[in-house]
């Protein structure tokens, strides 16, 4: 526990874990980001808490920041601080604020007016908050990773295309790890060595050495890390917002698609008698509904079991020459995998196909879309 003018901050038992708060009149709580470390999930950059050396907790605050000391798994001494700025105004402490990390073995804090100190693990006393350098000197170790950015579209693949970092480093140097697919795939593509504020434009490919290398990046979501040492230099290194990420999203990987009825944007009654079908995966079955005998949409392919489309070499454009013309005021169309198995899978390699359809009297289209993702979160 630590005490400050606006209540005191703790680290205290919540059920099976850990949770930081706030305690004056009532409590608050201040660290639910945190909380997966604290209550032995851990995350992919941080160990969970060694639960039976919790009482070694140390908590430090100097000038709005609070320090959280821990012993991770594995350890008995506290070797991991995390760090938040938490002040909002003066009353009020924030449960939004950004945490930050270190590694260092700190056991105990000690403010004063003129100084912020923490214990080490050998017995030493190190000075905290006082420079651009580590505490013995040396220059510092920065880390720094983005969440998964799925750009709103989490089940589309997207293709990469290049990543904008403005920096501006002291003439250190720091490398960019480009992690895919929370954690699946991950390689260092390139590194940041600046003296004055530089732009940079990274295109994502994947590197030499790798299986796909020289081809764009592909994944459904993607990760940025950078990592170095700072100089030694006041005022050390820094990295200019927004960093920016720019992608392609790609057709849905899918087991079925439906056009809905339309009529082409024409009224009266329509002739087809072909269909180009842009696609990637393996074999379909398109099914075609039209209102025409009857009026009632329904299915006109030869004894109602569709239309069968071989698979796919890659991604490539299919004309479909339908056995007969079909007439409708209205049309729809419906794809299904040829051959499905119990297991889900298909005639597809990967289980599922994607798909752009084109009718000759245009039915619908389905490309790529190009976006910017402005900043990390």
């Amino acid at each position: 526990m630590v005490g400050t003018s606006n209540g005191d901050l703790a680290v205290v038992r919540q059920g099976e874990g850990y949770g930081v708060y706030r305690v004056t009149d009532w409590e608050q709580r201040i660290g639910a980001k945190i909380e997966p470390v604290l209550n032995g999930l851990g995350s992919e950059c941080y160990l969970p808490i060694n639960p039976a050396q919790a009482s070694q907790c140390a908590l430090g605050y100097n000038l709005g920041r609070l320090w959280v000391s821990y012993p991770e798994t594995g350890n008995s001494y506290p070797n991991r601080v995390l760090i938040c700025d938490v002040e909002q105004d003066s009353f009020n402490f924030s449960v939004s604020g950004r945490w930050f990390s270190r590694y260092a073995s700190l056991g105990a804090f000690l403010h004063s007016v003129s100084y912020f100190a923490g214990a080490g693990s050998q017995g030493e006393v190190l000075s905290l908050e006082d420079g651009t350098n580590g505490e013995n000197g040396s220059a510092t170790a920065c880390a720094y990773q983005s969440a998964y950015q799925d750009c709103g579209q989490p089940d589309h693949e997207k293709t990469w295309g290049d990543l904008v970092v403005s920096h501006k480093t002291g003439g250190a140097t720091f490398y960019v790890t480009i992690k895919t697919d929370k954690g699946a795939d991950s390689f260092t593509l390139a590194s940041l060595s600046s003296t004055a504020l530089t732009r940079q434009v990274i295109p994502l490919l994947y590197p030499t050495g790798h299986a796909n290398a020289g081809l764009p990046i592909v994944s459904f979501n993607l990760a940025v890390r950078i990592t170095g040492s700072g100089p030694l230099a006041f005022p050390g290194a820094y990295f200019d917002t927004p960093i920016l990420l720019h992608y392609l999203v790609k057709p849905r990987l899918a087991m079925t698609w439906d056009s809905g009825p339309t009529d082409h944007g024409m009224t009266g009654a329509k002739v087809v008698d072909a269909m180009e079908v842009d696609f990637e995966g393996g074999a379909l079955l398109l099914y075609i509904q039209t209102d025409i005998p009857g009026g009632v949409l329904t299915e006109r392919t030869p004894s109602g079991t569709g239309i069968a489309i071989a698979a796919s070499s890659g991604r490539q454009a299919v004309r479909v020459i339908l056995p007969s013309a079909l007439a409708g005021g209205s049309t729809g169309t419906s794809w299904r995998p040829r051959r499905r198995r119990d297991s889900g899978s298909t005639g597809c390699g990967r289980g599922r196909c994607r798909w752009a359809c084109l009718w000759t009297a245009v039915l619908a289209i389905r490309g790529l879309r190009s976006r910017s993702r402005r900043g990390f979160k």
